[in-house]
């Protein structure tokens, strides 16, 4: 069993069976990291604190996706789920998590792919095409 200062830095690592308490200290974590992160962040599901891989049950991500969309949706933000793995010889997995604020009406989102040989060329005609727009 855990000890209470356990729970309370657990919780960033393995949201689950959250408390008033420490929902409000998740919700505080998430808001200080969107605001750090020009209103983005990540985070690692599975992973703790000293970046071992301990992973996550099923159950467990899904406890944990849910309870950051709460939070999400309280900061007007919303999760993407980035990346999955599987944890070697076990059956749990580790999550990398996007929590980006949602963004205004004047927001443009525009994505460009660039193929062929990586030349400064190709990076100067992106920069062309997206500032001056050919």
């Amino acid at each position: 069993m855990l000890k209470k200062e356990d729970e309370v830095r657990e919780f960033k690592w393995r949201p689950t069976h959250l408390d008033e308490e420490n929902t409000e200290k998740l919700l505080e974590h998430v808001n200080m990291k969107l605001s750090e992160g020009f209103c983005e962040t990540m985070f690692e599901l599975g992973v703790n604190e000293s970046g071992l891989r301990v992973g996550l049950s099923d159950d467990e991500i899904k406890e944990s996706l849910e309870n950051l969309k709460k939070v999400a949706d309280q900061l007007t933000a919303d999760i993407s789920v980035i990346c999955e793995k599987q944890v070697e010889k076990q059956d749990k997995k580790v999550m990398d998590v996007l929590i980006r604020r949602r963004a205004s009406e004047n927001y443009i989102d525009i994505r460009i792919a660039v193929c062929g040989f990586v030349q400064f060329y190709n990076l100067f005609e992106t920069g062309v095409i997206s500032f001056t727009g050919m």
